[in-house]
């Protein structure tokens, strides 16, 4: 009977863990609920030791660390606020807008169980959310939030995401905001066992007008991908004209995931530990469409008993328009800001800008900015040669394509010169001193070059392509009208 007893009151002790009734149970899950959160938990970056959510502890805890408890918490860092559900598990983040807006850049419905953290100890595999028998907790730091799950007797795991501090990021002339995302395991059994970790994000910015996902070597990915090495493809974002995400997980601080699977969110949280994921397929599943969401899986690491290991990488967060550049932040983690420095990170400031303007549907003024990088041989990447074909698909430029190769068939932008047989057109001489060649052109110089006279002419050819139906070459048509849009442009200046 008293064997009896005892079973029936521990299971009343689980059911309160988990949101059930809280009498008289509640003082006894209290009690391990509470011993649980209160063990101490190393925070990252080498921060001080903290006991949390211990009414009978003696630690002192920082005035910048709430203590972790089963409540939601809060916290608005820049441009980043973190939403963590302590009762639950999950977690939320949005990016602030000057307007003073809050964009959602997870999925939101069911109490954002969609995202969330898995933990394989041996064999078997823990979902960490609103799962019976482990015991969460959230708290407040300084520069963001902390979430920690119990497994009993099994492993303690601790998520971070800890906002970098805008002083930091000005000094590196970063406009997105940056947080560092850590996640550490402990052994709490009494064995050694390997311990594996995954994520899930239920993205959801590129599901309306798309694409869902882009990567330094895919401007646009709208179906299924899986990523096993992090030499070339540095980071992952989705975003859309009002906000973006960046998770970037290569580069100086940021430890290269086993694998990332882009695939529907249903997928990604069946059993099988890495995702299957075939490229040809879309972002629908059975029970959903067009919902896509983002897998990272870390590598596996055998831990003794209270041994653990830490992972980590960067989130960028963007809104009002500004582009997403997180990898060139971690790209500069630990350098100097020397000119060698800011040189290297001008290609991806360049891909950042225009991928930014490509999201947004600004499709002539990402082509601006690409040919204008493309002018420099050392910025003719992968990246940014997959970048300028996909505005030129959205441009309409068929069997016309600008080669970015020669200036003569660039659309003129503010620093480049009109080709010589165009200036033949207005009358102009194409030919100029090498001193004037030298120095910048001043207003006059560039309302020169694009005077009534050489719009009309535009105009007229336009005008005789559009009559003449039977001779009307569309992708002829489609350039005179582009630079028909930049010389007026400049004239307006």
């Amino acid at each position: 009977m008293k064997n009896m007893n005892r079973n029936l009151f521990a299971a009343l002790a689980a059911f309160s863990l988990i949101g059930g009734f809280s009498y008289p149970s509640y003082a006894a899950s209290k009690s391990k609920k509470d011993k649980a959160l209160a063990e101490p938990v190393a925070a990252s970056s080498g921060a001080e030791v903290f006991e949390a959510d211990s009414e009978n502890s003696a630690a002192p805890v920082s005035d910048a660390e709430e203590k972790f408890k089963s409540r939601t918490v809060e916290n608005s860092v820049g441009g980043i606020k973190y939403l963590a559900k302590g009762a639950v598990g999950s977690f939320q983040l949005y990016a602030l807008g000057e307007n003073g807006s809050q964009i959602p850049l997870l999925a939101g419905y069911d109490e954002f169980t969609s995202s969330f953290v898995s933990l394989l100890a041996g064999k078997k595999e823990y979902k960490l959310t609103n799962n019976i028998g482990i015991v969460i907790g959230a708290r407040k730091t300084e520069n963001g939030v902390q979430m920690v799950y119990v497994v009993p007797d099994v492993a303690r795991v601790l998520l971070s995401f800890e906002s970098v501090p805008e002083k930091i990021l000005a000094r590196k002339k970063i406009v997105s905001d940056v947080a560092k995302v850590s996640l550490s395991v402990m052994n709490r059994s009494s064995k050694t066992m390997k311990f594996s970790i995954k994520e899930v994000f239920d993205t959801v910015l590129g599901e309306q007008l798309g694409p869902h996902f882009s990567t330094s070597e895919e401007i646009a990915i709208n179906s299924e991908r899986q990523y096993r090495k992090f030499d070339k493809v540095k980071w992952v974002s989705s975003s859309n004209s009002k906000a973006g995400i960046q998770f970037v997980f290569s580069g100086y601080g940021a430890r290269t995931p086993e694998a990332v699977s882009l695939g529907n969110k249903d997928l990604l949280a069946l059993q099988k530990w890495i995702p299957q994921a075939i490229s040809s397929r879309t972002f629908d599943s059975v029970l959903s469409y067009n919902n896509s969401a983002l897998c990272i899986n870390w590598e596996g690491c055998v831990l003794e008993p209270e041994e653990q290991f830490e992972v980590s990488y960067y989130i960028a967060v963007s809104s009002d328009g500004k582009p997403l550049d997180g990898d060139k932040y971690v790209a500069l983690l630990g350098k100097d800001s020397s000119a060698g420095t800011e040189a290297a990170g001008a290609e991806n400031e360049v891909y950042a800008e225009a991928s930014a303007l490509y999201a947004a549907q600004k499709y002539s003024e990402a082509y601006r900015v690409v040919s204008k990088a493309w002018k420099d041989p050392l910025n003719r990447t992968y990246q940014l040669s997959n970048l300028k074909n996909m505005i030129e698909e959205k441009l309409g430029f068929n069997d016309y394509k600008p080669s970015f190769d020669y200036s003569d068939e660039i659309p003129p932008d503010e620093n480049s010169e009109i080709p010589e047989a165009e200036s033949e057109k207005t009358g102009k001489n194409a030919a100029k001193t090498n001193s004037e060649a030298a120095g910048k052109p001043n207003a006059e110089e560039k309302s020169a070059d694009y005077d009534p006279e050489y719009v009309q002419n535009l105009i007229d050819k336009i005008k005789n392509l559009q009559e003449n139906s039977d001779a009307v070459d569309r992708n002829e048509l489609l350039k005179l009208n582009y630079e028909l849009d930049e010389a007026i442009k400049r004239l307006e200046q």
